[in-house]
């Protein structure tokens, strides 16, 4: 059994008062802020480590001393005890440490149960990252705000977009020319005639079928697209109309035609041009009564169809050639549209070429950007493919560059025009002219190689007419080429 004394007892007290100090001592080392702490009449009592190193002191230099007479010898600055001595109540100031960095200083009593002042405990922060973060935020605030009116504008482009260029429909576009077509197709869509679409190839055909489609009665019912000039002439009827089982080797069973499943619907006949001059009493037949007969077959069956024809030929030019029934023209043209070339509509290159780049962006996970200086490129382009041609260079673009990087149209060029080098930069040609020269080049050899206009029109992808058009434009005399070419 273990006997204490009285002095057993001291040293039990003595330990425990050195262990508290011990802990209080480390406890404020720690601390991230400056810490000391004077007794009733100013005399520093202690410091912790944080506050000598802001200070620039030791400890043994201000442990012991006045705050006053600190003061008064210019080592403290902007001390709020004596004033917290003064109120026995919280005083705060913001003041400068000896190596210049800017510090909050608060100063609060300790009081005891009669409310007399016992120490002043004062705690001193540096607030230079707190400026720094302040600045920060600042900044970051900026650059918010910024974003912010980025979003905005983007939010307004895009309504200005859906105002201008959507019209609440598919079609894409703010010319005169596409705003016309929009007009005619919203007076047509709800009658039940029979409409012909012309244009060349790759303006937009389908789409403006589909677009008068959706906007019909009908749009609840089925929608059959026929290309006609995809389908083999052999197999054209069969396909067109159906055939009974036994019609011909290899028709084990009863198959409908794509009017037949289009019944009730749309049937959408592309490329009406090149239908055989045989096969149209029957086609006729089908527009004027809504009636077919399948191949073999005898019974007629009654359609209750609405009929949408699209060609990229001059139907007329053909009925001179003989090509073409004019009973039949006649009576799909009751209602024509016209769709103007891309390069009659500019306007429009603008807001497909951003409606194409959305689309491609996305399908690749992109954010190609197109420069000014390449819409001003493509603006003069005559664009002899019109619509898909666009379309088909801005998913090119997409897919070739880099995600983010900015377009420039020197950067295009090749893509646009692989078979021919530009060397321009010391000419004062603009860019709608150096096109136009590469276009007359381009026109002058195929005429010269092919040795007609229409051979020439195929060989370039587009229409004869538009190889008489410009060569026109660019004054090009046709039988001289032809002459120098023998």
């Amino acid at each position: 059994m273990v006997q204490y004394s009285e002095n057993n007892n001291q040293n039990q007290f003595d330990d425990h008062d050195r262990h508290q100090e011990f802990v209080f001592k480390n406890a404020m080392d720690h601390f991230y802020d400056g810490v000391f702490i004077t007794d009733k009449e100013g005399k520093i009592i202690y410091v912790n480590e944080a506050y000598t190193k802001m200070a620039g002191l030791k400890y043994e230099d201000v442990v012991g001393q006045y705050v006053e007479e600190l003061e008064s010898k210019g080592i403290f600055k902007n001390s709020v005890s004596p004033e917290v001595r003064r109120q026995k109540k919280v005083v705060s100031s913001i003041g400068k440490s000896k190596n210049g960095v800017d510090m909050l200083i608060t100063g609060k009593p300790i009081l005891d149960k009669n409310n007399e002042l016992i120490f002043v405990v004062v705690n001193q922060r540096d607030i230079s990252d707190l400026e720094l973060m302040r600045h920060a935020l600042e900044i970051t605030e900026s650059k918010m705000a910024v974003v912010e009116k980025d979003r905005r504008k983007k939010e307004e482009e895009i309504e200005y977009y859906k105002r201008h260029f959507f019209h609440n429909t598919g079609i894409i576009g703010d010319s005169d020319e596409i705003r016309n077509v929009i007009q005619m197709i919203n007076k047509i869509a709800s009658l039940d005639t029979t409409i012909t679409i012309t244009g060349e190839s790759g303006v937009g055909k389908e789409v403006i079928a589909n677009e008068i489609f959706q906007k019909s009665p009908r749009s609840s019912k089925q929608f059959i697209k026929v290309n006609c000039a995809a389908i083999p002439l052999n197999l054209l009827e069969s396909e067109l109309f159906g055939y009974e089982k036994g019609a011909f080797t290899g028709a084990d069973k009863t198959k409908k035609g794509f009017f037949q499943l289009a019944n009730e619907g749309v049937i959408f006949l592309d490329e009406i041009g090149e239908i055989p001059l045989e096969l149209q009493p029957k086609l006729l037949r089908a527009i004027q009564q809504k009636e077919v007969i399948p191949v073999g077959g005898t019974q007629v069956q009654k359609l209750d169809i609405r009929i949408i024809a699209a060609t990229n030929r001059d139907l007329s030019q053909q009925i001179k050639e003989g090509k073409f029934r004019e009973d039949l023209f006649y009576r799909l043209n009751v209602f024509p549209i016209d769709i103007p070339p891309l390069r009659e509509r500019r306007k429009d290159i603008y807001a497909l070429g951003e409606y194409f780049l959305k689309q491609y962006n996305e399908k690749y996970g992109k954010s190609v950007i197109l420069s000014s200086d390449t819409y001003s490129l493509l603006m003069n382009y005559d664009w002899p493919g019109n619509v898909r041609e666009l379309e088909n260079i801005i998913e090119r673009i997409t897919i070739i560059f880099e995600d983010q990087t900015v377009i420039n149209s020197d950067r295009i060029e090749k893509i646009m025009f692989p078979n021919t080098i530009i060397n321009n930069t010391n000419s004062e040609k603009g860019l709608k002219d150096i096109v136009a020269e590469i276009e007359r080049k381009l026109l002058i050899e195929a005429i010269k190689e092919t040795g007609t206009t229409r051979k020439a029109a195929e060989k370039l992808k587009i229409d004869q007419s538009t190889v008489v058009k410009k060569a026109k434009k660019y004054g090009i005399i046709i039988d001289e080429i032809r002459h120098r070419s023998r």
